[in-house]
């Protein structure tokens, strides 16, 4: 009867390093872990750098955008000329109570607006002619 030396030496090819290997999976306890193996291992340092990784690259930008856009509303005065979302150009001619905004739309005053000041997309600059 084949010994299981032998065994393992024909299914494998490689005889005496699977048996020593073997027998080390069998062996002994593991090493005890230090601290900062414990530490580094357990799976609440995964699910806190998860957490904060998408606070940095998710939550921090969005709220630096919201805070921008809340500071060019807010800067939005009488004359100014502006776009709606709805691609409306007017001029702001009245500033009333909350977010309510009244707009001109042509030069003689007789049509105006009244829109949300969230509706306004951007403010428009006349760009300095140097030449």
């Amino acid at each position: 009867m084949p010994s299981q030396h032998h065994f393992f030496s024909n299914l494998l090819g490689y005889g005496d390093a699977w048996l020593g290997l073997l027998a080390q999976v069998e062996g002994g306890d593991p090493p005890p872990l230090s601290p900062l193996q414990q530490i580094l291992g357990s799976p609440f340092l995964l699910l806190g750098s998860l957490m904060a990784l998408f606070y940095f690259i998710v939550l921090v930008p969005e709220r630096r955008r919201k805070a921008a856009d809340a500071a060019r509303l807010a800067a939005v005065k009488k004359n100014d000329r502006i776009v709606t979302i709805g691609g409306i150009h007017g001029v702001v001619s009245a500033i009333g109570e909350g977010d309510t905004l009244t707009i001109r739309l042509d030069e003689s005053s007789t049509n105006k607006m009244k829109i949300d000041r969230k509706s306004v997309a951007r403010i428009v600059t006349d760009k300095a002619k140097d030449d």
